[in-house]
């Protein structure tokens, strides 16, 4: 049974009649004292970058704080997956540390320049895997390179190896995650071929809802299932059915598994499988489809081209709370560093953005700035529109800079100009 399957129960805390869970910190059970001050521990697994734990404490006393438990390399055990400190944050009483998958971690301990050869894709990707000894990978077969490939970046010479699969499976639209154990790269028609594992109906197998808003003119189509995680044994990548749902009845793929390791709830997104873009050509120019989100240039102005392109290049970098360098972004930082590239200059902040900058409506245009989530200051993320209804962004910690659906909730947009 899968991670998910194993921890059904309550914290003591919560539900006097159950135990805690057994979670393990460098291979050591946690003292009474330490652990009676964890709050939450947050499971999240996806195919859409590095799944992560996050350990929410409340720690008035500073008994978490200064137990020497989190500092770098700490590992945390839950059944038998492993993850690595990547972060910890500390506002006033609460502490919370964020931890990323093992595997994803040791690749992106490999750093530094390499040429990638091979007549594939999938191969180039396989010399970069092979680097971690003793790590499995099932990595897709088809396609023939049509570029040079390599690792390092002119803007991120110093690339780790993470980051460049993600690149490179990005280019493409291909999936890379790993499992806990094994990393699996390669598209979705691919992934969508394996067994079905589960049929979901509603009000069935402790399946509660399954909510979704099937677009057949939207580039990716998600399913949200509310379920009870002692029932769900699907990892992500595999497929499910749906049954009894009318036009979102067939296959999907598990994209992510979120749930709260003290509770029965968990949280599936599903994905509608997406089609594979083709290889990039040598001939290709400015005239031409880019990298990712079948974006054509055609006719776009000089910046726009540069912000388009700039950010699909991006996309795999990990996300940075502040960050604004090719070493990891937040989502401001990734628009003003797009911008900057192309000669202009913006505000940091996503407020300072939407209050300074000239306001467009739709229809979108490339390389406009979209914001959402609004507040008294003023919209919190931001996302660089690049066409087809899609739009890159840094969504949050444990999840690199991807291409997305525009989110629903558009607070406004704006279209920086030089002056």
């Amino acid at each position: 049974m899968s991670v998910l399957g194993h921890f059904v129960t309550p914290s003591a805390a919560l539900n006097p009649d159950v135990t805690t869970p057994q979670i393990t910190f460098n291979g050591s059970s946690l003292t009474a004292d330490v652990s009676s001050v964890i709050s939450d521990v947050n499971l999240d697994r996806t195919i859409m970058g590095a799944s992560t734990i996050t350990v929410t404490c409340l720690d008035p006393y500073r008994t978490l704080l200064n137990s020497g438990i989190f500092k770098q390399r700490t590992t945390c055990t839950i059944d038998t997956l492993s993850f690595v400190l990547v972060e910890v944050t500390k506002t006033q009483d609460t502490i919370a540390a964020i931890f990323e998958d093992a595997v994803v971690n040791a690749l992106r301990q490999k750093t530094g320049q390499r040429a990638l050869t091979g007549p594939r894709r999938g191969d180039a990707i396989k010399l970069l895997l092979a680097e971690v000894p003793g790590l499995k990978a099932t990595v897709y077969e088809g396609g023939v390179l049509q570029e040079s490939v390599g690792r390092g970046t002119t803007d991120n010479p110093k690339e780790d190896s993470w980051t460049c699969i993600q690149r490179l499976a990005n280019e493409v639209q291909w999936r890379a995650f790993s499992d806990g154990e094994e990393i699996f790269v390669g598209p979705d028609s691919w992934l969508i071929e394996q067994p079905v594992l589960a049929t979901l109906q509603e009000f069935q197998n402790g399946v509660d809802n399954i909510d979704f808003d099937y677009d057949v003119g939207k580039p990716m189509t998600t399913a949200t299932v509310s379920c009870l995680a002692e029932l769900w044994d699907v990892p992500p990548g595999q497929p499910v059915a749906l049954a009894s749902m009318g036009v979102a009845n067939g296959k999907w793929l598990v994209e992510e598994i979120s749930r709260s390791i003290y509770f029965k709830d968990a949280t599936i997104t599903l994905a509608k499988p997406v089609a594979p873009l083709p290889e990039p050509s040598t001939t290709s120019n400015a005239s031409s489809t880019t990298d990712a989100g079948s974006v054509t240039s055609l006719g776009l102005s000089d910046v726009q081209q540069k912000v388009v392109q700039f950010v699909i290049n991006a996309i795999g970098t990990p996300y940075v709370w502040g960050g604004e360098s090719p070493t990891g972004y937040d989502c401001s930082g990734l628009a003003q560093a797009a911008y900057k590239k192309a000669g202009i200059a913006i505000p940091r902040t996503t407020y300072a953005q939407y209050a300074s900058l000239p306001h467009v409506n739709p229809p979108y245009q490339p390389a406009d700035l979209i914001y959402f989530e609004p507040s008294a200051q003023g919209p919190g993320h931001v996302g660089i529109y690049v066409g087809n209804g899609q739009m890159v962004d840094a969504p949050h910690t444990g999840v690199p800079v991807r291409l997305d659906n525009v989110y629903s909730g558009v607070v406004g947009a704006c279209r920086p100009v030089s002056s």
